[in-house]
């Protein structure tokens, strides 16, 4: 009988051993860089949008999902290269009729670097 309880405690400790494993495993599958310019902070799990150009590199900010990351790091690159740059997004959604990046979608930028540089400094 010292046997059998003896096994299913075994048998406990390894299911909840393997639901860690399995807990990390899951962790681990979670992209980490799914959109040009973009990683996930370590610090507080937030996703940061990183532009480097001209031997500098630009910080963004950083943002709640990879994908407002990503069209961040796409507004930056329209405007560091102009309507030749490559976006993670279709460019013609950042773009009006004369191939220029939207007044709409520019200051929306711009409030987005603004509200990250006063709460960086």
């Amino acid at each position: 009988s010292s046997s059998s309880s003896s096994s299913s405690s075994s048998s406990s400790s390894s299911s909840s051993s393997s639901f860690s494993s399995s807990a990390q495993a899951q962790a681990a599958l979670e992209p980490t860089n799914v959109y040009t310019g973009v990683s996930r902070s370590g610090v507080n799990g937030r996703w940061r949008a990183q532009l480097s150009t001209r031997g500098r590199t630009l910080h963004l900010g950083t943002f709640a999902t990879a994908q407002e990351a990503a069209q961040a790091w796409d507004v930056a690159a329209i405007e560091e290269r102009g309507k030749e740059a490559v976006t993670n997004f279709d460019i013609h959604g950042y773009l009006d009729a004369d191939g220029l990046l939207r007044k709409d979608i520019q200051a929306k930028a711009c409030r987005s670097r603004d509200s990250a540089a006063s709460a960086a400094g």
